[in-house]
């Protein structure tokens, strides 16, 4: 089962919409249109590498870090450099 919802019906998806302008979508069986499939890249869930971590999983297991340890696993999670980043708000990034 997908750990993704539809999001149009927030059916278990099976497929990935992703564009270079908006953020990915997906997609169940039954509301992939004609429409859809000519506008985005679609790819099958279960075929599309999920290459992208979560910057929670790259913080120290013990809880313990700080703030440039944040900014440097939020860097490594986005793959930027953390100089690019870590002069901005970091609430933002949350």
């Amino acid at each position: 089962m997908s750990k993704y919802a539809c999001d149009d019906c927030f059916d278990p998806a099976t497929h990935i919409a992703e564009s270079a302008f908006i953020l990915p979508e997906y997609y169940c069986d039954q509301c992939l249109s004609y429409p859809r499939q000519q506008q985005y890249k679609l790819t099958r869930l279960d075929e599309h590498p999920d290459t992208r971590k979560g910057y929670m999983a790259l913080l120290p297991e013990s809880g313990n870090f700080t703030e440039d340890d944040l900014w440097e696993a939020i860097a490594e999670a986005n793959g930027v450099d953390v100089q690019e980043i870590a002069d901005g708000d970091l609430v933002e990034w949350l």
